[in-house]
């Protein structure tokens, strides 16, 4: 009987797994920004770009800016450069010679107990001129209509925080190895409603875009009262929660895209960075390192090891229905992360490589652990 019940429990959790992840990715198409093409008025809107060793990206980011709908008499953009060692800069003033819009500034050295992302961010707001401030990495391409649907939309529903999570492009072996785990172990631990509802404590931004009224930003302290905080994006918007400001997480992902990671050295980076943080300290963290290896790999060896505990039993239509079980079980595992795959335009090949998916974001959450308690954390040449 045991083989059964094994094989019955799993059957239940593929279901539960399968109708989480629909009704977590029709949450966030629920949440779609609608476009806004022209508009003849706008307020006076300053994005803001922290860049940090970013000649990869900037260019493409500027150009999806200079591109926008959003009236160009009331649009400014900020570059702030991080210490970058590289050609970030110059390609940055290259543009500058033809966009008057683009100014370039220095963020300077970085002052004891600041974070090297909210330095820059704050340094950047200081130059700003804006009614509005948008935050907005550099690794973001940005639609045409991306900045005056977001603003309007924002306004009309007169939000404080208007934060968009952007369609996530993943094009490399190793993003498409790792990512879409990444991405689901988001979709638990991050409920929209509960981030949406003022009368919630939970609080998300999404650091690829944050859109904040100045007035807000300045009545909150901004990135100063957040500045040693790893991660400044849920940070800032739970500092605007908190003072009673109102913050909304919506969908871009038809107005914005991003590819976070290019190689393995950036991608193990940025996960191990703050993972820990993000998902709640370090117990949390360490029972993702059992539950990966256990999600994983239950597909592949379960249906195996129930037909080996179900040899001896007497009757064989219940060894047979235990087995079905098992693997109708892992047959719906396979059909609800194939959501997740075609979701972020992923080859469903890839679903024969998700034991070692998981078995490589376990690794991640070992490390993740091992650098929050030691300190030893690296991001783009600079110590955390």
């Amino acid at each position: 009987m045991i083989g059964l019940w094994l094989g019955t429990a799993w059957l239940c959790f593929a279901v539960a797994l399968l109708l989480f992840i629909r009704l977590r990715l029709h949450v966030l198409d629920e949440l779609e920004l609608t476009k806004v093409t022209q508009q003849d008025t706008a307020p006076r809107l300053s994005v803001i770009i922290p860049a940090r060793n970013e000649q990869s990206n900037i260019a493409t980011c500027l150009q999806g800016l200079l591109g926008q709908t959003y009236p160009k008499q009331a649009l400014e953009i900020i570059v702030v450069d991080d210490g970058s060692t590289d050609e970030t800069s110059a390609i940055v003033r290259k543009l500058m010679d033809t966009h008057s819009q683009i100014r370039l500034i220095e963020a300077g050295s970085l002052p004891e107990g600041w974070k090297g992302k909210s330095h820059a961010c704050w340094r950047g707001a200081g130059h700003a001129h804006g009614e509005w401030l948008c935050f907005m990495d550099a690794d973001v391409t940005a639609m045409p209509e991306l900045l005056l649907s977001a603003v309007k939309y924002a306004e009309a529903e007169d939000y404080d925080l208007f934060t968009l999570f952007p369609f996530q492009e993943m094009l490399g072996f190793w993003e498409r190895l790792f990512m879409p785990i990444a991405f689901l172990s988001f979709l638990f631990l991050v409920d929209p409603k509960r981030i949406n509802d003022p009368q919630k404590k939970d609080a998300l931004a999404v650091g690829h875009f944050i859109l904040v009224k100045r007035a807000a930003y300045d009545a909150t302290g901004g990135h100063q009262t957040i500045r040693s905080e790893l991660l400044d994006d849920v940070a800032l918007a739970s500092r605007f929660k908190g003072e009673g400001f109102r913050i909304h997480l919506g969908s871009g992902k038809k107005l914005v895209r991003t590819r976070m990671y290019s190689d393995l050295k950036d991608l193990w980076q940025g996960l191990t960075r703050g993972a820990t943080e993000f998902a709640g300290g370090v117990v949390v963290t360490a029972f993702t390192v059992f539950s990966s290896l256990l999600i994983g790999w239950l597909p592949v060896l379960l249906p195996c090891w129930v037909s080996q505990l179900n040899v001896e039993m007497n009757a064989l239509s219940m060894r047979w229905l235990a087995i079905g079980a098992a693997s109708l079980g892992s047959l719906i595992w396979l059909g609800a992360h194939a959501i997740t795959l075609r979701t972020y335009r992923i080859p469903l090949r890839y679903l024969l490589l998700l034991p070692l998916s998981y078995t490589a974001m376990t690794v991640v959450s070992l490390e993740s652990i091992w650098r929050y308690l030691t300190g030893r954390r690296q991001w783009k040449g600079r110590m955390y």
